[in-house]
């Protein structure tokens, strides 16, 4: 994994759409606000939320879903431990996003054993 970012739903979609509430973002040093208010996203959450809305998302199972971007890959699925989050994930390609995949199905079977 590259890095990854644990947002609100709200957060998340004003990364993605520029609408809503970008306060909380602001406060997390993820986004800066000029003199007349507009709100400009950091770099790094900047480039997640353009390839984001520029890749068809794959769902892999209910809420979690991969894309397959230009520059890296995503993983986006609720975060288990604070409703109303989700935890964005990023890998350098295909293969590191597929380990990841394979990872995490392991895990889920040892739970569920």
């Amino acid at each position: 994994m590259i890095a990854s970012f644990i947002l609100t739903e709200q957060e998340w979609q004003f990364a993605l759409s520029g609408k809503g509430d970008a306060q909380s973002l602001l406060e997390k040093g993820l986004a800066s606000a000029d003199e007349s208010g507009l709100v400009q996203l950091s770099r790094e959450l900047g480039l997640v939320a353009e390839e984001a809305r520029a890749t068809p998302a794959a769902e892999i199972e209910p809420g979690v879903f991969a894309r397959r971007g230009q520059r890296f890959c995503l993983l986006l699925e609720p975060y288990p431990r604070r409703s109303g989050t989700v935890k964005i994930a990023l890998y350098k390609d295909g293969a590191a996003l597929e380990a990841a995949l394979a990872e995490r199905r392991e895990e889920k079977d040892e739970t569920a054993d």
